[in-house]
């Protein structure tokens, strides 16, 4: 399904992949009106201190926070209600238990249309649990790589879960590696997701692996790749069986050749639509579209792309009632770099979240550059929520791109869902007009 060949620093990658896995999923996400109070808590915040919505309405946070930093975090909050500048505080907040824990407490100001502050959305995070979090990563990671996969990894030529033999393995993961493999008695080349051995204990990412696969296999497409299996090996090892892609995903597509040319990425992504359109049918938001997760292949001596990864996938996301939404354990999570406004400020999901990060990507296929450059993922979010793409001219202006390209990406790249492209189906349909025209002799 993936290859390794731009895995070049493995130890590298996977610190990464850590600090922004412990920095986008904060326990608790919350939003306020204009005047600061609060009208949205997740569940974390109940589960932290006890007190239910009711008292947070009324007091707001006073009940929870330490006395000392009540004036102190009153006076930073009320500088940033009224310069609409991002605030940011360290303050103690009482657990259930009594005793007081640091929080890093963030919020971004969301603008509507007219530039007014529409709602204040904000997260918590434990900067105890998170950096004893972060420093017990990267000690495994410094002193050997290799340690994320030692314990039950299979090794090449051993047979795993009865009827698999491992060839060796392709990439390593965030939660698990992926291997080549060939059925016993079929002989049809797989690729297995195992989950990290050091991740088994760990229900919350368990629950997410089985969800990737209920998802995936849900979905039968040809731009989808294609789940065949799921279980646990007989050594408690989580894992999933699916289609073996010969090629690249587009990320090292991105990273060979900086840039690609307007009418292979039209191609391309024609048919990443339909795949899309597809889980969309469904009831199945990816959440996660990133060049990393679009593999291309070829097909019919064609390149033939498909859709990976369903790791963090919400499925039947417009089944629930606004009660369920409101109740319901929420944590922001996906790739920062293609997330949408909703996503970074823990707002709900549907499959416009998806149009969105599918134009990120589109526009980085197209330029060789990110809609926002890399820097933190906090100022990453505030990009996504606050500021507008660059215009191509700018940021490549040598490579004349179509300024129908141009106005369909910025369309699919609005900050509100409502006023974004609504379909995957929509942006196909629009992709193809482009394509037809680009096409057609002059």
């Amino acid at each position: 399904m993936l290859n390794g060949h731009n895995r070049t620093d493995q130890a590298q990658e996977l610190l990464w992949q850590y600090r922004t896995l412990t920095e986008v999923m904060p326990q608790i996400v919350w939003t306020a009106r204009p005047d600061g109070s609060i009208d949205y808590v997740n569940n974390k915040w109940f589960e932290f201190t006890g007190l239910d919505f009711e008292n947070l309405k009324q007091f707001g946070w006073q009940p929870a926070l330490h006395p000392d930093d009540i004036d102190q975090v009153a006076l930073k909050w009320r500088e940033s209600l009224n310069s609409g500048q991002t605030f940011e505080a360290e303050m103690r907040f009482r657990r259930l238990d009594g005793v007081y824990h640091w929080h890093l407490v963030r919020a971004l100001p969301l603008r509507d249309h007219t530039g007014a502050i529409a709602k204040w959305c904000g997260t918590n995070t434990d900067i105890n649990d998170q950096k004893s979090h972060i420093e017990d990563l990267e000690q495994r990671i410094i002193e050997d790589p290799a340690k994320m996969k030692q314990g039950l990894a299979p090794l090449p030529k051993s047979v795993f879960a009865d009827r698999y033999v491992i060839d060796g393995i392709l990439t390593t993961g965030g939660m698990g590696n992926i291997y080549r493999a060939r059925h016993i008695h079929m002989g049809r080349v797989v690729a297995i997701k195992i989950l990290h051995s050091f991740l088994h204990g760990n229900l919350k990412l368990a629950k997410q692996f089985q969800q990737e696969a209920e998802a995936a296999a849900s979905l039968i497409h040809p731009n989808i790749v294609t789940v065949f299996d799921f279980g646990i090996s007989k050594t408690g090892q989580p894992f999933l069986v699916m289609d073996y892609i010969e090629g690249n995903s587009l990320e090292y597509i991105i990273n060979t050749e900086n840039h690609m040319a307007v009418q292979r990425v039209l191609r391309l992504f024609i048919r990443v639509c339909d795949g899309l359109q597809e889980a969309h049918s469904r009831g199945v938001v990816h959440c996660d579209i990133k060049p990393g997760n679009i593999m291309v292949g070829r097909r019919d001596g064609r390149e033939w792309p498909k859709i990976v990864d369903f790791g963090i996938a919400r499925i039947n996301p417009r089944d629930l009632s606004l009660e369920q939404k409101r109740t319901m354990d929420f944590s922001v999570a996906g790739s920062p770099r293609y997330m949408s406004p909703e996503q970074c400020i823990g707002g709900t999901v549907d499959e416009r979240t998806d149009v969105y990060s599918l134009a990120c990507v589109m526009y980085e296929c197209l330029t060789g550059r990110p809609v926002f450059d890399d820097i933190t993922v906090y100022e990453l979010f505030n990009k996504h929520v606050n500021y507008p793409p660059k215009e191509f001219n700018k940021v490549r202006p040598d490579l004349k791109l179509p300024a129908a390209v141009e106005q369909l990406l910025f369309e699919m790249l609005e900050k509100s869902p409502e006023k974004r492209v609504q379909s995957a189906q929509e942006v196909r349909r629009r992709l193809m007009v482009i394509y037809r025209q680009l096409a057609a002799p002059s």
